[in-house]
């Protein structure tokens, strides 16, 4: 054989090798894309990639979140009242095919725009626009809140016979609603509904956790609500969870070390009637009552805050100076002989205490 020969077949040899890797891709490349169009399809059954799992990483195996709420289960410190689908008739004008769980939360219970946006979400994204139409529906639903939100695309949240409601659009974790005892409501409670593209499901008690404690529900984490975290975080710091406190320079009192001149006028709308300072330092019961009350209040009064942190530090701000614009001032405090932090230091502890929680 010849040298031009060897170089002609070595050379066909090349052209043939190629020749069947280009007739394999071309034979093989259609049967790939036919088995991930397969293997999306079937995906499409237990979530869509596109928003669920991706904005919000919720796992479809978290039995934990997804699980139904059953009657009588605590959910927080309220109990299920009345569970989802047929029941029987509480009242002449409620319904029998109950379309959502009832919880026996007390009138002014705070409820929180609900989502987990991720990581590289644009902080427009992650909002709820709220709508509340009242007394619609048969049987009426009081005050009503519609939620919906970019971060939860195939549902619909429903909170009915609410006390308050607030329409427009607003950042996660803002409180949007308080529930109450209105429309075809036999005693205060919420009512908590959901759709899923556009159908009645039974809610999972992640997403009605969420809704309660102002932070997205997250198994084996702590789920206290908002105001309760912020409560424990700013009697750690005041009085050291010490109900019977009495600051020696400023004589404000209890588990929050409220300022005397503020108890008849505190108590008085937290309460519905004006305490002695004595009846508030022998009841813990109270002092919460009172500072849970306020501490909504100024949760509603911060909504606007840029992020949720700033949010924390301003209403730490408000109970510790009385102005949430002050949240950043570095000037140490002083009252009468004693010596105090500065707000700032104030409020970056009260953070780094809800933290934690």
């Amino acid at each position: 054989m010849s040298k031009d020969e060897s170089q002609l077949n070595r050379n066909n040899t090349i052209r043939l090798s190629l020749t069947c890797a280009v007739l394999s891709f071309v034979a093989v490349q259609p049967f790939n894309g036919f088995a991930e169009w397969g293997w999306r399809s079937l995906n499409l059954f237990t979530f869509d990639k596109s928003s669920l799992e991706t904005n919000l990483k919720i796992d479809p195996a978290n039995k934990d979140f997804n699980a139904p709420l059953k009657v009588g289960e605590k959910v927080l410190q309220w109990e299920v009242t009345s569970g989802f689908g047929k029941r029987e008739k509480p009242c002449a004008e409620c319904s029998d095919d109950h379309k959502g769980v009832d919880l026996n939360t007390p009138v002014g219970t705070p409820l929180y725009a609900i989502g987990k946006p991720n990581p590289g979400l644009a902080f427009s994204e992650g909002y709820v626009d709220v709508a509340c139409p009242w007394n619609i529906g048969n049987p009426p639903e009081g005050i009503a809140a519609w939620v919906t939100s970019p971060l939860l695309p195939e549902y619909e949240i429903a909170l009915f016979h609410l006390n308050e409601c607030y329409s427009g659009r607003h950042p996660i974790g803002a409180m949007i609603a308080k529930s109450g005892n209105t429309g075809a409501s036999t005693a205060p409670h919420l009512h908590f509904g959901i759709k899923k593209n556009g159908q009645w499901i039974d809610p999972p008690r992640g997403f009605v956790i969420s809704a309660l404690q102002g932070k997205w529900y997250e198994a084996n984490s702590s789920n206290k609500p908002i105001v309760e975290r912020l409560r424990n975080a700013i009697a750690g710091q005041e009085s050291n969870h010490n109900p019977k406190a009495i600051n020696p320079d400023s004589d404000a009192l209890g588990y929050g070390q409220v300022m005397p001149e503020n108890i008849k006028e505190w108590s008085t709308q937290c309460l519905g009637k004006p305490i002695t300072e004595k009846e508030f330092i022998e009841s813990k019961a109270k002092q919460i009552q009172i500072i849970d009350c306020k501490l909504t209040e100024y949760l509603e009064a911060t909504k606007n805050a840029p992020d949720p942190d700033t949010q924390i530090r301003k209403v730490a701000s408000m109970w510790y100076s009385g102005d949430p614009t002050l949240y950043d001032n570095p000037k140490p405090q002083k009252y009468g002989d004693g010596n105090y932090p500065s707000i700032k230091e104030y409020t970056q502890t009260v953070l780094g205490r809800f933290k934690k929680q």
